[in-house]
């Protein structure tokens, strides 16, 4: 199960939200407004980047409560902070409350996941989720009664649940997508993931479809790697990097080709590979001519990223004016991996199909 990295240092003040169905309801489709949220953040090697993560207000319980969970292809299940938890973690979070909803079903059974930013537990039940005033649905999830982040600072995120889509699954572990589609709420077992060109404005996770007014041209379809020895992830092909025009050699065995994460609760759009540059820059922007234009190659497709593309210019939070930041990180590693996640999305529109398990990417409008 791979990391659902640090979610947002954001807050809304006002819960006034409404689920959205995308064009009628016997289209099969439901859009809910999704809100990338940038801050720093730090990956496994120590090195800091300019993330985005992404959340969506889920609609939980009879009556709703709208709770905030973010979407995470790299974890199954749904899991959300309530009311017993008294773990300190959990102070500041916007609490699901099964004592108010007539509809949560408590099966006395405790839970326990692993992230790659720590643990949790809690208790399984079962409870309602509406996807309109007249669509709804029973889904099996966690509480979250005690958390356990080995990450420093990740539980100070403004989340209050993860929303897990992976290909992934178990007894306890069912995706809301999956649930749908099972349900015959959504015609087809995928999910669209447009993020905003400005990140003051909603983007859409579209369950059930995508949105193709959130890109141009054609998706390019990929299929997910099926010799995956811990679970099924969105795992893709990677036959290629390329750094100021030159490919770099890849040490991938011959039998298979290196393997490329899609991971939308990763954060850190991260790439390592033996010869890979560092694309830090310097708050003061003075190395950003010197900044490499670099490609990942998917099945043989391109995906181009130039400095325009992954440096950006924000208020300084320690003073007046602008500072640079990446929002990708580089590292001249022994394996080649990228984490295709945070800024990626920026670039590039998203299409998760479950049932045929392809991932499909346009340029985004």
């Amino acid at each position: 199960m791979t990391s659902i990295s640090r979610l947002c240092l954001f807050s809304i003040s006002v819960l006034i939200l409404v689920l959205k169905c995308q064009a009628s309801q016997s289209s099969g489709m439901y859009t809910f407004d999704l809100y990338s949220v940038p801050h720093m953040l730090n990956n496994n090697m120590g090195q800091w980047g300019y993330g985005l993560e992404y959340r969506f207000y889920l609609p939980i319980g009879t009556p709703a409560q709208y709770i905030p969970v973010a979407v995470d292809s790299g974890s199954p299940g749904l899991v959300v902070y309530s009311d017993i938890c008294k773990d300190p973690e959990c102070k500041g979070k916007v609490l699901f409350n099964q004592q108010e909803s007539s509809s949560w079903v408590d099966l006395h059974k405790p839970v326990f996941y692993s992230y790659g930013a720590g643990k949790i537990s809690g208790e399984l039940g079962t409870e309602e989720l509406s996807f309109s005033s007249s669509e709804k649905m029973t889904m099996l999830f966690s509480l979250i009664e005690k958390v356990d982040w080995t990450e420093p600072g990740f539980g100070a995120f403004n989340f209050s649940g993860i929303c897990g889509l992976s290909l992934s699954q178990g007894m306890n572990n069912i995706s809301v997508l999956q649930n749908a589609y099972d349900n015959g709420l959504i015609k087809y077992n995928m999910f669209g993931f447009g993020v905003s060109s400005d990140l003051s404005t909603p983007g859409e996770l579209v369950l059930g479809g995508y949105d193709e007014s959130y890109f141009t041209g054609d998706l390019q379809w990929h299929d997910v790697m099926q010799d995956q020895s811990y679970g099924i992830l969105y795992m893709l092909n990677g036959t290629g990097v390329k750094v100021n025009g030159q490919f770099l050699k890849l040490p991938c065995a011959e039998f298979r080709n290196c393997s490329f994460l899609v991971d939308t609760g990763g954060g850190l759009f991260d790439i390592a590979a033996p010869g890979f540059p560092s694309l830090a820059v310097e708050s003061d922007c003075s190395n950003v001519d010197q900044l490499p234009t670099f490609s990942i190659f998917i099945d043989n497709n391109e995906y181009e990223f130039t400095p325009a593309d992954y440096i950006l210019k924000i208020p300084n939070p320690n003073g007046s004016g602008t500072i640079c930041v990446s929002t990708a990180i580089g590292a001249d590693g022994p394996v080649v991996t990228a984490d295709i996640a945070g800024w990626f999305f920026h670039k590039y529109y998203a299409v998760f199909d479950r049932q045929n398990q392809v991932v499909g990417f346009a340029p985004r409008n």
